[in-house]
């Protein structure tokens, strides 16, 4: 198995959800409900007509708070955090593991840089230490594999 391109491909792939989710983040308006417009132009939703609003205030219906699952912008942020933070923290460890095994260290680099790169727009302060932490845990890596070699 290649380690290094599959590190290199879960790495680039986490910088779009990552820049995605913290750009919505930053611009989201509370209430906007973009999602949900989204989803209505792409014909997934249609807006209530008036006899089903009317029948539901008839047959005493109410609204109730939003589940952990519900469709809003809030729910779709986390999701994107959440994918791009997975993504990126598998592409960190496969890119250890591609260096374990000793493959080239193009990809595994690309790969290892992707991943870091994506937690730095998440958070500048865990993506630093995780990008300090690992340059340390792969040189230290790499030295050992030198060692047993000689």
């Amino acid at each position: 198995m290649r380690y290094g391109l599959i590190s290199l491909l879960t790495g680039v792939i986490a910088i779009p959800f990552a820049a995605t989710a913290t750009y919505a983040q930053s611009a989201r308006v509370p209430g906007s409900g973009v999602v949900l417009q989204w989803l209505e132009r792409l014909g997934f939703l249609d807006q209530p007509t008036q006899a089903s609003t009317i029948a539901s205030a008839r047959s005493g219906r109410q609204m109730t708070e939003a589940g952990y699952f519900s469709i809003n912008d809030g729910n779709m942020i986390l999701l994107l955090l959440v994918v791009a933070l997975l993504l990126s923290l598998a592409a960190i460890a496969f890119s250890f593991m591609a260096e374990r095994k000793g493959e080239g260290t193009l990809n595994l680099a690309v790969g290892f840089m992707g991943g870091v790169l994506s937690l730095l727009l998440i958070s500048p302060y865990w993506g630093l230490l995780t990008g300090a932490v690992g340059v340390v845990a792969l040189m230290v890596l790499r030295q050992h594999r030198a060692e047993l070699n000689t």
